[in-house]
């Protein structure tokens, strides 16, 4: 249950901004933020979060490595606006302690679910137990891609690669798209599977993949989009 609404502005970066980078707009003086929020909210104790060496290639985040507006419902609490990153390594939301200006992990299992808000849109995410049934999923936050239908679950690796006398370390990014259907979360794998799974009929399904251009190779997220969002239609017209 939600039980009440914070809203935290960006102003607790101003100090910190020649050394962060932030994404936000109509920032809020620091002297506004420490009187709506006198004393540091829970969500802000959390451990605090060692940085990977800069040296690696790319970055260990969901989109992007700089700071962006997210609402957490954290402890039933909805935390709005609050300056985040989602590292896909630990699968840890991080924020910016704005006591002491550290990163911190906030306790993921106390949180349900959180929306980021970029400039690519707002993503959701939720946390699989609160969506159905797989315990690969339970304590994982799953992006909800078509509402009660489709989720991705995210992650990152990092991995060494040696080229002659170089050594180099990088992160690579995986995705994998899951199922809701009768409340059991379902991985899908390859092009029919899904098909098959939500009783589609196969030469329909195909003439819809047709006339909308949409090819599993091109992309695998809007081919599968597609056959959800056609599923929803055809039990919406029954």
């Amino acid at each position: 249950m939600i039980k009440y609404y914070f809203k935290v502005g960006f102003g607790i970066f101003l100090y910190a901004y020649a050394t962060l980078h932030v994404s936000a707009q109509n920032q809020l003086p620091m002297a506004l933020y420490t009187n709506s929020i006198p004393m540091t909210p829970e969500i802000f104790n959390g451990g605090e979060y060692v940085e990977y060496p800069s040296v690696f290639l790319g970055h260990a985040f969901f989109q992007t490595n700089s700071y962006t507006y997210a609402d957490i419902v954290f402890n039933g609490i909805v935390y709005r606006d609050v300056p985040a990153l989602y590292e896909l390594v630990s699968q840890n939301i991080v924020v910016l302690n704005p006591t002491h200006a550290k990163k911190v992990m906030i306790q993921s299992n106390k949180v349900s679910e959180f929306i980021l808000k970029s400039e690519l849109g707002a993503v959701r995410f939720v946390k699989g137990q609160l969506i159905g049934n797989n315990q690969d999923y339970k304590e994982r936050f799953l992006e909800e891609v078509v509402p009660n239908g489709l989720f991705a679950f995210h992650r990152k690796s990092v991995q060494r690669e040696i080229k002659g006398l170089e050594r180099n370390s990088r992160f690579d990014s995986y995705e994998n798209f899951i199922l809701l259907h009768d409340k059991d979360l379902i991985d899908i794998k390859g092009k029919n599977e899904i098909i098959g799974i939500l009783g589609l009929d196969k030469k329909s399904t195909r003439k819809m993949l047709k006339e909308k251009g949409v090819k599993y190779r091109k992309s695998n997220r809007t081919y599968h989009t597609a056959i959800v969002q056609f599923y929803k239609n055809n039990l919406g017209n029954e």
